[in-house]
């Protein structure tokens, strides 16, 4: 499995899944595709509900290019306010709505995942914020997931936008990653020595017909080697672009953070810890990061 080596590391690359809203029900209206068909930019893409559009920025050299991307591609969502009645929104999950009237978008993919895992995928009506970071080799790759791993209950801290679900306060601050849990190839992803061992495990999912690509390790994150990135998956949709920009720029000085003291961290015992820790610090930050206005949230429930 070729890994695509990058000139030089950490390139941004954004992807921000959207939810398409009603504007007069507040509900969720599977209008993504005629919306993406209209605008007709490579840069709006489709995902699984025809009630969610995502938006991949270019390749970016830093958080200042990410925003004058998101600056240049959100205007185009405006016209379809008044023409569709529709408004967008960007939380991790739909406050109210039920995922059961979710409709598919049409693709052989989806309906394969569908087939494959059933209800587990029809509940995936949720919305993350995806930042690929550009990476020298699949080594460099696999030595920053690692690294990452340790920052699973922060970025989950900082992200968290999904305390409801179905109209029902669930006490969790993040319950979009509790439907990725449940997803046989999701979650913490496994710790490797090196691209080998990952290349190995991929290769044995494969011919297990456990995956068909890379594309169905939904790991919260991910190597994508065709694109020469570690993919970090692991945060809800932001609901504001601001807290989008925030986010990044924290992930990108964490990645540059690693480069510069990559050496002694390796060298350092404590770099590694056992599966059910990097689980444990996940679960602990999805139960109990604390919505910032609990109270508005709760009293907007009722």
């Amino acid at each position: 499995m070729d890994f695509k080596q990058n000139d030089s590391p950490f390139t941004l690359g954004v992807e921000w899944e959207l939810q398409v809203i009603d504007s007069s029900s507040y509900q969720l209206t599977p209008k993504a595709l005629g919306i993406l068909d209209a605008i007709d930019d490579p840069h709006f893409v489709k995902e699984l509900f025809q009630s969610t559009l995502e938006i991949n920025t270019d390749i970016c050299q830093d958080v200042h290019e990410v925003r004058r991307n998101f600056e240049d591609f959100l205007p185009l969502l405006d016209p379809f306010r008044d023409r569709l009645g529709v408004s967008f929104a960007s939380t991790g999950t739909h406050p109210i709505s039920n995922f059961m009237d979710r409709l598919i978008t049409p693709t052989r993919r989806y309906y394969e995942m569908i087939d494959r895992n059933q209800w587990l995928v029809r509940r995936m009506a949720v919305y993350g914020l995806h930042v690929h970071l550009g990476m020298l080799s699949g080594d460099h790759c696999i030595n920053m997931q690692n690294f990452f791993l340790h920052l699973s209950p922060h970025l989950i801290a900082l992200s968290a936008s999904s305390p409801f679900w179905g109209g029902t306060h669930t006490g969790l601050a993040s319950t979009r990653l509790t439907m990725y849990e449940s997803m046989p190839t999701a979650g913490v992803p496994y710790q490797f020595e090196n691209w080998k061992e990952f290349e190995i495990l991929v290769d044995s999912l494969m011919r297990a017909k456990s995956i068909h690509s890379l594309k169905d390790l939904w790991w919260d994150f991910r190597p994508s080697p065709a694109y020469g990135t570690l993919e970090i998956r692991i945060c809800d949709s932001p609901a504001t672009l601001a807290e989008l920009l925030a986010l990044t720029a924290f992930i990108h000085t964490a990645a540059f953070w690693f480069q510069d003291h990559q050496e002694e961290w390796l060298q350092n015992p404590a770099h590694k810890f056992p599966n059910w820790v990097a689980r444990e610090n996940k679960w602990r930050a999805m139960r109990w990061t604390r919505c910032r206005n609990r109270d508005f949230c709760i009293r907007r429930s009722l």
